[in-house]
C-alpha cells in the first residue's frame, strides 16, 4: 500500500512540473533572413549607456548563428545622415524603408524597458529587461521576444570587463 501511495505522488508531481513552451519558429524559418539590421534602441531607462551596451554586444550571438550582421555604429551614422537620430523615430519608420537602405532581409528592433543596477558591498547585480521584435523587409513580425535577466560580475575576475556579456538572442 504504501509502494503505492508513493508511486502515485512521484507519478503526480513529475506530472505537475511545466515542460518548456516552444516557440513557433515557423514565419523566421518561412522568411530565412540571412542579413541582419540591428537598429538603435528604445530606451525607457534612466542609465544613458544601456543602448551602447546592448549595441556592443547583440551582434555577437546573432553573428555567431551565421547571419549577416551590418555594423552598428555604420547603421547607426547612415541613419543620422538620413535624418533619423532617435530610437523612437527610427521604429516608427517602414520596415521596407528601412530593409531598401542597408538591403537587410530583416530588421531587429529592441526596446530596454529596465536596467537597474543594485549595489551590495563591493558587487554589482544589473537587472536587464529587453523586447525584441524581428520583422521581415516587407514587415512581416517573423521573432519577438521578452526577456529578464540579471548580470552579476564573477568574483574572481579583475573587474576590468565594463561589458555586460548577456545571451540576448537564445531560441
Amino acid at each position: 500500500m504504501k509502494k503505492a501511495v508513493w508511486i502515485l505522488i512521484a507519478a503526480f508531481l513529475t506530472g505537475c512540473v511545466a515542460q518548456p513552451v516552444k516557440k513557433d519558429m515557423s514565419a523566421f524559418q518561412a522568411a530565412a533572413p540571412r542579413s541582419i539590421l540591428v537598429v538603435p534602441t528604445v530606451n525607457k531607462t534612466l542609465d544613458v549607456d544601456a543602448p551602447n551596451y546592448v549595441l556592443s554586444t547583440l551582434p555577437v550571438p546573432l553573428a555567431e548563428k551565421g547571419y549577416y550582421i551590418f555594423p552598428v555604429n555604420t547603421a547607426k551614422m547612415v541613419l543620422e545622415q538620413e535624418g533619423l537620430y532617435e530610437g523612437e523615430r527610427i521604429h516608427e519608420q517602414a520596415p521596407a524603408t528601412l530593409a531598401k537602405l542597408f538591403d537587410a532581409d530583416a530588421i531587429l528592433y529592441v526596446t530596454i524597458n529596465r536596467w537597474d543596477a543594485q549595489y551590495i558591498l563591493i558587487t554589482t547585480k544589473v537587472t536587464v529587461e529587453f523586447e525584441y521584435r524581428m520583422v521581415s523587409r516587407d514587415g512581416t513580425e517573423i521573432w519577438s521576444e521578452s526577456k529578464r535577466m540579471q548580470w552579476q560580475p564573477d568574483s574572481n575576475s579583475s573587474g576590468t570587463n565594463q561589458n555586460i556579456e548577456l545571451n540576448l538572442l537564445r531560441y
